[in-house]
């Protein structure tokens, strides 16, 4: 037996005390003795202490590479291929949802030099980065993407779609909207902490969603990040305004997260602008940037 010293509070007949120093999935006996007399102390039955449950692919290691096919007017309804990108190894697994099928139209106008200009008419708003990570080997990469039928290299036009990138927590459709947000989740952090660079067009800054719900309760914390060259620190508290205290609440039961390139509805974009994806360098008519690394729940 280890004597430890906390601080009690006496509700009616509830004995309240403050934290135990204690480990994350950990079995303790505790007892407790009433003003150090051998004879009256109580033993409680064994209990373990939660684990600190991390998001899966919180690193953003693991991508998969899905080859989307679309047709082109020019040469005769060519069948094209674009590569896109998921951050799970495979469905069974996935946590993560991407935008992506926003900016990847199935059919769109082309022209005698359409190899050379379908990145400005289809492309995914996200991927991954291996030349700008702050850990491992990648980092989710989050762009604002410009799109136009009749696109070319120097110009914008027909049909266009200017579409922040998302990359969240949930279950998207095959056009990228939202089918499910959030996913089933038992633990109770209390901060949310992420590295983030952030390639900021005409001033926008970038968003971070946090929603925590627990039974009919739910915490929902925004980020809005500011442009960054260097990999910097970004923290969400859960309970800077006191609504969330994990002594007195019950274990979450979904978690939901969303990273958003932009938060301005009508969103910036530049024109044939060069950025590596995934190993590879694109031209692309793209707005603000976003990378992500390192995402770890903070249990304090």
């Amino acid at each position: 037996w280890v004597d430890i010293n906390v601080n009690t509070t006496l509700d009616g007949t509830v004995l309240s005390c403050s934290k135990l120093p204690t480990e994350p999935n950990t079995l303790y006996n505790i007892r407790a003795i009433y003003h150090d007399n051998p004879d009256l102390w109580i033993e409680f039955n064994q209990v373990r202490t939660e684990s600190e449950a991390q998001i899966p692919n919180s690193d953003f290691e693991t991508w998969s590479v899905q080859s989307f096919s679309y047709k082109t007017e020019v040469p005769d309804w060519a069948t094209k291929y674009q590569d896109w990108y998921l951050p799970y190894s495979s469905t069974t697994d996935a946590w993560w949802a991407v935008n992506s099928k926003r900016t990847m139209p199935s059919v769109t106008n082309g022209e005698t030099i359409f190899e050379k200009v379908m990145t400005y008419k289809v492309f995914p708003t996200v991927s991954y980065s291996t030349s700008k990570v702050y850990a491992g080997s990648k980092s989710a990469q989050i762009m604002t993407i410009a799109i136009g039928k009749n696109s070319t290299g120097t110009s914008l036009s027909g049909d266009t779609k200017i579409v922040a990138g998302e990359l969240y927590i949930g279950t998207a459709d095959n056009d990228g909207n939202h089918v499910s947000d959030g996913h089933p989740f038992s633990s109770r952090p209390s901060k949310v902490s992420f590295k983030y660079q952030y390639n900021s067009v005409d001033n926008e800054t970038f968003l971070a969603d946090v929603v925590l719900t627990m039974g009919e309760k739910t915490i929902s914390k925004q980020y809005n990040g500011l442009a960054s060259s260097s990999w910097a620190t970004a923290v969400i508290d859960l309970n800077d305004d006191g609504l969330y205290e994990r002594s007195g609440t019950p274990k979450a039961t979904r978690i939901y997260i969303s990273f958003k390139s932009t938060g301005d509805s009508s969103p910036s974009y530049q024109l044939k602008k060069s950025e590596e994806v995934a190993g590879n360098s694109y031209n692309l008519h793209r707005g603000s940037v976003l990378r992500i690394d390192d995402l770890q729940l903070i249990y304090e």
